[in-house]
């Protein structure tokens, strides 16, 4: 006979948080966000309220991503944090940070 423990499944869900800090401030992040870990950032330029992406790393491993004003990419911040390419500059082009259609 089986036991429950064969039949476990993995953990898989990656929690968030988020937070608005007004009216056109915001941000949304994923994974381990540490202050003791390196970080690699990416930011629009001549915004009133910049709009970024800050990939935190623990030996060049995206364990983590904060998204200041940049919001539904949670699943692409998902996508990133399984990523094996090292290369952000190949990573962030997914979060269409520079789209000047972006809203």
């Amino acid at each position: 006979m089986a036991s429950p423990r064969d039949h476990r499944k993995p953990y898989t869900y990656q929690s968030m948080f988020w937070s608005d800090l007004g009216p056109k401030i915001g941000y949304e992040a994923i994974g381990r966000i540490d202050a003791k870990l390196n970080t690699k950032s990416f930011w629009t330029e001549g915004e009133e309220y910049k709009t970024g992406v800050v990939f935190y790393l623990d030996d060049h491993e995206i364990v983590g991503v904060l998204m200041m004003n940049l919001h539904e990419r949670l699943q692409v911040a998902k996508m990133s944090l399984k990523q094996k390419d090292s290369n952000l500059a190949n990573i962030i082009k997914s979060f269409n940070l520079y789209d000047a259609n972006w809203t």
